[in-house]
């Protein structure tokens, strides 16, 4: 048997998989390029940055449960919406606090020392957070002018079933109000704890392709020139959201208009609005799990091509039933 063809093939593989581990061997790693542009593995200010390449002891032993270098490495330069400063992993817990009136976006965002915008304090988010942080609104009106647009975010562990929180006034939402749209992108946060709560939306609130729940936000439409479609809360991405002792006016066409696989729990929510309480299409599902005192004057439910509602207590809807 000539063994001739056989043995350049072998040699030819040979060469190329000792070219390639000889090529990477030349390359820095990522984690080297990083601290060469000045990273460090022993945490950033107030209580976030980066953590070595290895570490894999978990949050309780104040390391890290993924190596963010890894999965994010240039994500300070390509996420437009964020702070270039942005760290990439959380390390400690951190509470941010915000006041329109009297902070300044150049303060660190203590309570002595509070930003001004809701904006800042989302851009200065981590990019993994596996501790609680929590911003804090202090009474007064956000962000007028420009929509808030929060950066993707991973959030959650086991041991952290809250870590992201964005909380207004408990006693009066009214009292902070938001004054344009806001765009959440949240992973991994718990689905029993809101993301965000105690507000007043002027505008319109996007999750885009995400999860989260939110929960007593009196969505006003009076600046309806910043209302999305009609609409006061919105998703077109195969995203899961939770709508939470919610009141809508009937400023809106639409208290949620939900499409291309997304799905949406509502539980407890009130209003009336103009045309239909929820528009769903291409695919979403609308699922009430809790008594919602809601109506449109058309209808409840307006529901589209391969579409579903399950209502709390009857036979499931699609568009072929109805």
């Amino acid at each position: 048997m000539n063994d001739g063809p056989r043995r350049g093939f072998l040699g030819t593989v040979a060469a190329t998989v000792f070219g390639l581990v000889s090529s990477r061997e030349r390359q820095p790693r990522r984690s080297d390029t990083f601290r060469q542009q000045g990273g460090s593995g022993s945490g950033g200010s107030g209580g976030s940055g980066p953590v070595p390449r290895h570490d894999h002891s978990g949050p309780g032993q104040g390391g890290s449960t993924v190596i963010a270098e890894e999965l994010i490495h240039n994500a300070r330069d390509t996420n437009s919406h964020a702070s270039r400063n942005r760290p990439v992993l959380s390390t400690a817990p951190k509470d941010t606090y915000v006041d329109p009136d009297n902070g300044d976006d150049s303060n660190d965002g203590t309570q002595s020392a509070p930003l001004a915008s809701l904006q800042e304090a989302l851009g200065r988010l981590p990019i993994v957070i596996q501790h609680n942080h929590h911003i804090y609104l202090a009474d007064g009106t956000y962000d007028a002018g420009k929509p808030v647009s929060a950066p993707l975010h991973v959030a959650g562990g086991k041991h952290q079933p809250n870590p992201m929180r964005i909380q207004g006034n408990p006693e009066d939402p009214s009292a902070v109000v938001i004054d344009n749209n806001v765009m959440l992108s949240s992973f991994g946060n718990e689905m029993d704890n809101a993301i965000l709560r105690d507000v007043t939306v002027t505008g319109s609130l996007q999750n885009v392709d995400s999860h989260f729940q939110v929960q007593n936000v009196r969505f006003t439409g009076t600046n309806t020139e910043d209302v999305l479609g009609g609409a006061a809360f919105k998703t077109h991405d195969p995203s899961i959201t939770m709508l939470r002792d919610c009141s809508f006016s009937e400023n809106y066409d639409y208290a949620a208009d939900v499409s291309l696989g997304a799905r949406l729990m509502m539980d407890d929510c009130t209003g009336s609005v103009s045309q239909y309480a929820v528009n769903a299409d291409k695919g979403s599902t609308v699922m009430d799990i809790g008594g919602n005192d809601l109506s449109g004057a058309q209808g409840y439910v307006n529901i589209g091509t391969a579409s579903w509602y399950v209502p709390q207590n009857g036979p499931i809807q699609t568009s072929q039933s109805g």
